[in-house]
């Protein structure tokens, strides 16, 4: 089994933090492209909108696009992959019998992204959304070229992933470097995990995978968030909240106030609503 389908299970053992009141899931207003980063170009949004649109009208696969500022703006969750997951079966991307949607997400602030896959695709149509993400999205992001490696990247998941699914065509063949990872690196997994749960027993795991992160004063790992809702978002306003984190082992300790989003509701302007179809967290994930 690969380490890169392997790492989201690790994740399933870390117990998420629930802000009070946060709002979970940001609202669509598009059923194509939900740009709250704002780092896509009006110009390639529209040609975006343009494929995904013919796609849905002559496939009948929903293929949608959102990136967002950071998860911590939402209920966090331990991973993007669990987030993604979640947001897409509370959207219900894709058609309900076929569950053919996906989903396309990139968190700027994160600096990570992921592709989430409806459950009936075959998981082997993980390997390739491995690779769009590795060969089209991530080169152009690490040198903060976002427009451009958003749109690169949606055009391969159509013409890699969408378009021969809907056709009935198998995902293209792994490489030889995947089939040969994915039996050397199950030993590397049995020795992270054993580090987790060695970590797990002097930490608590409500403390989310911020418990992991070093303390920039003292070094040590054990930090700890909460937050508060100062002014609760409303559909015509941005909320107020401050997040806190300490540290278990020292004195260190951060405020910090940020905006909650508004909630949004959908618009007619590209709006409409998606076929109910759900995730059982097929998909791939990159970081930069």
């Amino acid at each position: 089994m690969s380490l890169r389908l392997v790492l989201p299970t690790l994740a399933l053992f870390v117990a998420p933090i629930t802000p009070v009141n946060a709002q979970q899931y940001p609202s669509h207003t598009s059923v194509y492209v939900n740009d709250y980063a704002e780092i896509i170009d009006p110009a390639a949004e529209q040609r975006i909108i343009g494929l995904l649109q013919e796609l849905r009208a002559d496939k009948g696969v929903e293929t949608t696009v959102l990136t967002i500022k950071s998860r911590d703006d939402y209920d966090y969750s331990a991973s993007i992959e669990q987030f993604a997951t979640g947001l897409f079966n509370d959207w219900g991307v894709g058609d309900s019998t076929l569950n053919n949607g996906i989903l396309v997400l990139v968190v700027r602030g994160d600096r990570e992204m992921r592709i989430e896959l409806g459950r009936g695709l075959n998981r082997d149509f993980d390997w390739v959304a491995q690779n769009v993400i590795d060969d089209h999205f991530l080169p152009a992001f690490r040198q903060d070229r976002y427009s451009e490696g958003i749109e690169a990247g949606v055009n391969a998941t159509v013409q890699n992933i969408a378009l021969p699914f809907a056709d009935g065509l198998p995902p293209q063949k792994r490489s030889f470097a995947d089939r040969f990872a994915e039996y050397r690196l199950p030993a590397l997994f049995i020795l992270a995990f054993s580090a987790l749960v060695a970590l797990s027993q002097r930490q608590r795991l409500g403390d989310k995978s911020y418990a992991f992160r070093r303390c920039p004063t003292c070094r040590h790992r054990g930090l700890k968030r909460t937050r508060d809702i100062e002014l609760a978002a409303t559909k015509t306003s941005e909320g107020k909240g401050l997040r806190h984190t300490r540290c278990r082992n020292c004195d260190y300790s951060e405020d910090h106030s940020y905006t909650i989003p508004m909630v949004r509701t959908k618009s007619s302007s590209g709006g409409g609503s998606f076929g109910g179809g759900s995730s059982s967290g097929g998909g791939a994930s990159g970081r930069w």
